[in-house]
């Protein structure tokens, strides 16, 4: 390689990366102009602003999320209600915001990521099932409180459903009842968890979203070591090339997975 092209092929990922760069700033400043408004918008005006958030994707997530921990209940509850509207660009920061946050954010935050219904949210949500932190608010009436591990149990059948599961009849059981039901989602889930999960992953490498992808490639390469190589930072081509290939790998292998003999190890 000539010194010329490489300079030239040097100052073209400069130029792109600062492009890129300016794009997101860019992004980044409307969705905070958008919220402003959101939190000042009238009940008819609501969801038309929504909307324009949810078209920018991660941005906004991520100052949804901020608003989110806000001690103010207007702003925690508008910034719920927006947060609704997304999709598969949500997960993994709502995924991440869990940790460090409050009872009540995090009670939210479950119930957010279950609302997404997209197999994505499963390994975080499981993460949640064994978190007996209880409910904030005391119930209204007499009965058994809350807990973040049920608030996670049935926002997995939300999205997986393992058996019909009525949320007013779930709650009136008893902690011990509930355990158990806990319990058995997580065998039931430790024996089906790859032949769910990596065919979802290999789906997301696709995505739009930077985000879902290196969210999605990260667990994707923890559990299969054999794939394609591929870079979720990638250009357009190159990227969905790579995409394709695990989309392959995965037609070559999907009868291990279907029968859980794969070696995920």
């Amino acid at each position: 390689m000539s010194r010329a092209f490489a300079a030239a092929a040097f100052a073209l990922f400069l130029g792109l990366a600062l492009a890129s760069s300016v794009r997101a700033e860019g992004e980044g400043q409307k969705a905070k102009d958008l919220i402003e408004k959101l939190l000042k918008a009238k009940p008819d005006d609501f969801d038309p602003i929504a909307e324009e958030l949810q078209k920018l994707g991660e941005p906004a997530v991520a100052e949804l999320i901020g608003l989110l921990k806000s001690e103010d209940a207007k702003v925690y509850r508008k910034a719920y209600r927006a947060l609704a509207a997304f999709h598969e660009e949500a997960v993994y920061p709502l995924a991440a915001a869990l940790a460090g946050s409050s009872p009540r954010v995090r009670f939210q935050l479950a119930e957010l990521l279950g609302g997404l219904r997209d197999v994505l949210a499963l390994d975080a949500l499981m993460e949640l099932v064994t978190d007996a932190t209880r409910h904030p608010t005391p119930p209204r009436e007499a009965g058994p409180v809350r807990r973040l591990c049920d608030t996670a149990y049935l926002a997995f059948h939300r999205i997986q459903a393992r058996e019909s599961v009525n949320p007013q009849e779930y709650h009136v059981l008893d902690a011990a009842a509930r355990d158990q039901s806990i319990e058995d989602l997580k065998k039931w889930w430790g024996n089906r968890r790859d032949r769910v999960m990596v065919p979802r992953w290999i789906e997301a490498l696709a995505s739009p979203h930077l985000g879902c992808r290196k969210g999605a490639y990260e667990r994707l390469s923890s559990v299969v070591k054999d794939g394609p190589a591929y870079d979720p930072a990638a250009a357009p081509e190159p990227r969905k090339a790579a995409a394709e290939a695990w989309g392959k790998w995965l037609e070559a292998n999907r009868a291990r997975f279907e029968t859980g003999a794969y070696p995920v190890k």
